[in-house]
């Protein structure tokens, strides 16, 4: 989806304004993205999340890129341009084993639901 400025696919830009949230699924950096044109006029700011966010600071000033995905930037790497420090989110080993975990558990408690019912009708 392109943005504003008919941007399409990876966006990069700085950091500006970045805000720690914590919302019921975890922690998570909002923030806006200045960018520029080739001929080195800025452009819209565009707002910007960064989701999953475990470990790093992001300030202001921060090299950022991301994809579009329905109408916001979500950050997939972030880098301090003075230091080299990167913000790290959850891996993807950890959502797979997350699912697997949870998928387990259903089926155990569908298991058990399945002994009971079988009980009740048998006595």
């Amino acid at each position: 989806m392109p943005d504003r400025d008919g941007a399409e696919g990876d966006i990069r830009g700085t950091a500006r304004y970045v805000q720690v949230l914590q919302t019921g699924k975890g922690a998570v950096l909002s923030f806006r993205i200045e960018r520029y044109d080739a001929m080195g006029n800025r452009l819209r700011p565009v707002g910007a999340e960064f989701t999953h966010y475990q470990s790093g600071q992001l300030d202001d000033g921060d090299e950022v890129s991301g994809r579009w995905s329905r109408g916001t930037l979500l950050a997939k790497n972030t880098t301090n341009l003075s230091t080299g420090a990167r913000i790290h989110g959850s891996a993807a080993s950890e959502k797979v084993v997350t699912a697997a975990g949870l998928t387990f558990f259903a089926l155990f408690m569908l298991f058990v639901l399945a002994g009971i019912f079988a009980g009740a009708v048998v006595g």
